[in-house]
C-alpha cells in the first residue's frame, strides 16, 4: 500500500467514528467532506495522480453516500463499490483496506439520514461531479437524472416480475395475434406501514373500426387470494400523445398490511398485428431481475428480444438452443424507462409497429 492510500485508510477509519457521535447535529459534514476533497483536487497543485484521487475520492463520497440514501437499499453498495474502485484504481488490483474504510464511512453513518433536502442536495452534489468532465451539459444530466430515474414520488418497487407468454397464436384470417399471459410479480412497498397502491396498464393499438381488439383478465391473485373482482376498469379507447388510437387496460389494487406482495395476473390479448408487432415493456420504477419467457411455433413465428436502455450481456439466456422459446432474466437492476422489447415477425411480414405496457 503506498503512504498516500494508507494514510487515507487511516483517515477515514478514524473519522467514522465521528461521523457516527455527531450524526443528529452535523448532518452536512460528509457533504463538506466531499466538496473539501474535490476543492483540494482541483485547486490545489498537487501531482496529477494525488489530484485526481482527491477529486475522485471526493465525489465517491458524495454520489454514494446521497445516493444510497435517496434509493435506501443496500442493492446500491455494489454499485458504489464497483464505481470506486474503478475511479481510484483503474484496471488496478484494488486496496481492500481503503475500500473497507470508505464503504464504512459512508454506508454505515446515519448522517444522511437526518437530511431534509436530500432531493436537492443530490441535483446540486450531481451538477458539481458532471462538470468536471462534462462542464457544459451538467445541469442538463442531473435534471435529466433526476426526473427519469429517480422516482421520487412512487411507492413501491417490484422485487420479482416475471412476464411469460404461454401462448402466441394467429388468427384464422392471419390479421390479429391471440396471447395467453402470465405475470408474477413481488411488490415491494417503500413505507410497509402506509397503504400501497398498485396499477398496471397495457395499451393495444386499433383501427377506428376495430371491433375485435380485446384485454381479459381472467384472474389475479395476493399472496393467493382471489382480488380479481373491481380490479379491471372496463378497457376503453384513449388517443396517445402521437395521436394514435388504443385501447387501453387498466388495473389497479391497494395493498396494506404487510412488508410485501405476491401478486398473479392471468391475462389474455387479442390485438391487430400489424398495428402491434413490436411490444414493449417500460418499467415505471426499480425491478430487481426481471425475467421475460415466451412460447411461439417457429414455423410461424420470428421472434427478436431486444433491452431498452440496458446492457445485452448482462442477459442470461436460459432458453439455450431451443428454437420454440425465449427465456432472459436481466441480472442486475432495471431502472425506471429502462425494459425490453419483443419484436413479432410473420413471414414476408410488412413494417412494423407497436404496443406498449407499463408496470
Amino acid at each position: 500500500m503506498s503512504p498516500l492510500k494508507n494514510a487515507l485508510t487511516i483517515l477515514i477509519k478514524t473519522l467514522t467514528p465521528i461521523f457516527k457521535l455527531f450524526s443528529d447535529y452535523a448532518s452536512h459534514f460528509m457533504a463538506v467532506i466531499g466538496l473539501i476533497s474535490i476543492v483540494i483536487g482541483g485547486t490545489f497543485r498537487l501531482p496529477e495522480e494525488y489530484s485526481k484521487i482527491f477529486t475522485s475520492i471526493g465525489s465517491a463520497v458524495l454520489v454514494g453516500g446521497v445516493f444510497g440514501v435517496l434509493l435506501k437499499s443496500a442493492q446500491y453498495v455494489t454499485i458504489f463499490d464497483g464505481i470506486l474502485r474503478e475511479i481510484i484504481y483503474g484496471n488496478n488490483k484494488p486496496d481492500c483496506d481503503l475500500l473497507s474504510a470508505v464503504r464504512s464511512a459512508v454506508h454505515e453513518n446515519r448522517i444522511l439520514q437526518q437530511q431534509k433536502d436530500l432531493k436537492d442536495l443530490w441535483k446540486t452534489i450531481s451538477v458539481a461531479v458532471y462538470k468536471t468532465r462534462y462542464p457544459e451539459i451538467s445541469e442538463a444530466i442531473a435534471k435529466k437524472v433526476t426526473q427519469e430515474y429517480f422516482p421520487n414520488y412512487d411507492t413501491f418497487y417490484y422485487e420479482r416480475f416475471v412476464e411469460d407468454i404461454t401462448s402466441l397464436e394467429l388468427s384464422p384470417d392471419n390479421k390479429y395475434v391471440e396471447t395467453k399471459e402470465t405475470l408474477t410479480m413481488r411488490v415491494k412497498p417503500i413505507d410497509s406501514s402506509q397503504p400501497t397502491n398498485w396499477r398496471y396498464v397495457a395499451r393495444l393499438f386499433k383501427g377506428q373500426d376495430d371491433s375485435r381488439t380485446k384485454f381479459f383478465l381472467d384472474k389475479i391473485t395476493v399472496d393467493g387470494i382471489d382480488k380479481t373482482d373491481g380490479c379491471l376498469t372496463p378497457p376503453k379507447d384513449v388517443v396517445g400523445a402521437d395521436g394514435r388510437l388504443a385501447l387501453e387496460a387498466d388495473m389497479k389494487l391497494e395493498l396494506a398490511g404487510a412488508s410485501s406482495y405476491n401478486l398473479k395476473l392471468e391475462i389474455r390479448r387479442i390485438y391487430d398485428y400489424e398495428r402491434n408487432r413490436q411490444r414493449d415493456m417500460k418499467s415505471s420504477r426499480f425491478i430487481i431481475n426481471p425475467e421475460f419467457r415466451v412460447r411461439f411455433n417457429p414455423k410461424v413465428w420470428e421472434l427478436k428480444f431486444a433491452p431498452v436502455g440496458t446492457d445485452e450481456k448482462i442477459y442470461e439466456n436460459k432458453a439455450r438452443s431451443f428454437s420454440d422459446l425465449i427465456w432472459n432474466v436481466y441480472e442486475d437492476l432495471i431502472f425506471p424507462n429502462q425494459g425490453y422489447t419483443l419484436l413479432l415477425y410473420r413471414k414476408e411480414a410488412p413494417p412494423m409497429s407497436k404496443d406498449t405496457i407499463r408496470v
